[in-house]
């Protein structure tokens, strides 16, 4: 398996208290300053303080991807570590980044039998069982074209016929049904009871 290899290597940084003569700190560049040596080390003097911002850090990364070796000038626990830190950031997100780019588009997979297969957004393939809130049991489901419009009668039929039941069971228990009216309730009862049993009542 052929990989695509980073664009920027990972030189060896080491963090180094400033020198100092005769006890005296000696006088640095300004912080970011960056000097190299025929040798292809590089010396970043990242001051006493590290405050650099996203985008300085980035171009501090991609001045020195190319150095054998890198040694941070300053403050070690407020400048050098966190410099540091910030640089190996900055690489692993290029590299990250080239990654992503190199690799080839994921094609889409064909959907198994029984379920919806339409393209999501991702451009895979619906798993979602065929027919999953729609008419068609067969078809799409009802979140990428399936049809609904059976669905909602029979929704709106289920709703009449509990409202009737529930009229003429209050009604029942004052007054006697006239023979149109029973049949109506055992009507509305068997469609309940045959919607319970199909799972359409929740």
């Amino acid at each position: 398996m052929n990989q695509t290899p980073p664009p920027w290597r990972r030189p060896h940084i080491r963090c180094q208290w400033p020198p100092e003569h005769n006890g005296t700190a000696a006088v640095l560049p300004p912080p970011g300053t960056i000097a190299t040596d025929p040798g292809g080390n590089a010396t970043v003097y990242v001051g006493d303080q590290w405050t650099a911002t996203p985008e300085e850090t980035h171009s501090l990364a991609a001045a020195v991807r190319h150095a054998r070796s890198i040694t941070l000038v300053g403050n070690i626990w407020k400048a050098g570590r966190p410099a540091k830190q910030a640089l190996h950031d900055a690489w692993t997100a290029a590299n990250r980044a080239a990654r992503e780019a190199a690799r080839p588009p994921k094609p889409p997979q064909p959907a198994p039998c029984g379920l919806c297969g339409q393209p999501r957004r991702d451009g895979q393939p619906c798993t979602q069982r065929a027919g999953w809130g729609a008419d068609d049991p067969d078809g799409p489901c009802r979140i990428h074209g399936g049809s609904t419009v059976r669905r909602e009668q029979q929704r709106e039929h289920l709703v009449a016929q509990t409202e009737r039941w529930v009229e003429l069971t209050i009604k029942a228990r004052t007054e006697p049904l006239s023979p149109a009216e029973h049949r109506e309730l055992l009507t509305a009862e068997k469609t309940l009871r045959s919607a319970s049993k199909d799972g359409r009542l929740r």
